[in-house]
């Protein structure tokens, strides 16, 4: 059997029993990577990301990508949800010296992230034909939010208007239908 590239053809036919591949790359990096960066907990009903930083450092191997954050985005769009985790919230300080590097080392072995979904099992890759995208609902309740009062599905955009003097502003502005009458 010949080796696979990590990455599927992006013009691969759509099927209902067809694993997204978002999904099937992620479990081949969990199974292909290093345990010391990435791996399943001890239940395997979760994966645990290690070392952010080396983590991320292979994402392009993977992903069109490489940021973590890019990666955990994508994993909420398919309803995982973060079980544990203790980030490094200053992961991108430079390290000039060789004490501040040794404490970028010691703070990228104490940040880890874990990730959970009811169907992402160890040993289980039949599942992932079960988890689907969600759509992002998200988008369209912030549209209806911004939304003008009295228009339908907030119909709301962002123009440009000009002010008294010939001036021009920018923001978010309400869409009014034209009526000609």
């Amino acid at each position: 059997m010949e080796a696979a590239s990590p990455r599927k053809a992006a013009n691969e036919p759509y099927n209902s029993n067809h694993i997204p591949v978002f999904l099937d790359r992620t479990f081949s990096f969990i199974e292909d990577t290093s345990p010391d960066i990435v791996c399943w907990s001890e239940v395997g009903d979760s994966f645990i990301v290690k070392k952010v930083l080396a983590f991320e450092g292979l994402l392009p191997s993977y992903y069109n990508h490489k940021k973590f954050l890019s990666f955990v985005r994508q994993l909420n769009f398919y309803g995982f949800k973060k079980v544990r985790g203790r980030g490094a919230s200053s992961r991108a300080s430079s390290a000039s010296s060789s004490a501040q590097g040794e404490a970028a080392e010691a703070e990228e072995s104490a940040s880890w992230e874990e990730f959970k979904h009811p169907q992402f099992r160890r040993g289980r890759r039949d599942l992932l034909v079960g988890i689907k995208r969600q759509k992002d609902d998200g988008r369209m309740k912030r549209r209806q939010e911004v939304g003008c009062p009295g228009q339908p599905h907030g119909r709301g955009g962002y123009a440009e208007r000009r002010l008294e003097g010939g001036q021009r502003q920018a923001g978010r502005y309400c869409v009014a239908p034209v009526r000609h009458g």
